[in-house]
């Protein structure tokens, strides 16, 4: 797709120089229904090559997606850029995100069950 190969995704290709200081957004390079679509037909064709399921790709979707958008985004903006692809769309992440205020608490509740006598973890 980078390297406008692919029909009809013309706008994956990658025609500049790639700028490594890009601030990434969450839009750019979207892996919709139809792309996932030609990557399992991809797959399907090499079925020899690669030992899936359309199951097991249904089932991986949202991990495949954003290994297909890390590429094309390392292909444009090289891999320091492209990572952010890893952190902005991993749900763990977002989970680590959104339970980060309460790390404070949930710390000195951890040290007053070691130490009952504890009554902060200033």
């Amino acid at each position: 797709m980078v390297n406008g190969r692919v029909a009809g995704y013309d706008a994956y290709k990658v025609q500049r120089a790639i700028e490594f200081e890009h601030d990434l957004k969450a839009e750019e390079f979207p892996v919709t229904d139809n792309l996932f679509k030609s990557f399992k037909s991809f797959v399907a064709e090499r079925s020899a090559d690669y030992k899936f399921t359309e199951t097991q790709l249904d089932k991986s979707r949202d991990h495949i997606a954003r290994l297909i958008r890390y590429d094309i985004s390392t292909a444009a903006y090289g891999s320091v850029t492209a990572g952010r692809v890893h952190v902005f769309d991993d749900p763990q992440v977002t989970k680590a995100i959104e339970v980060l205020p309460r790390a404070r608490e949930l710390a000195a509740a951890a040290m007053r069950g070691r130490n009952p006598q504890q009554k902060s973890f200033e």
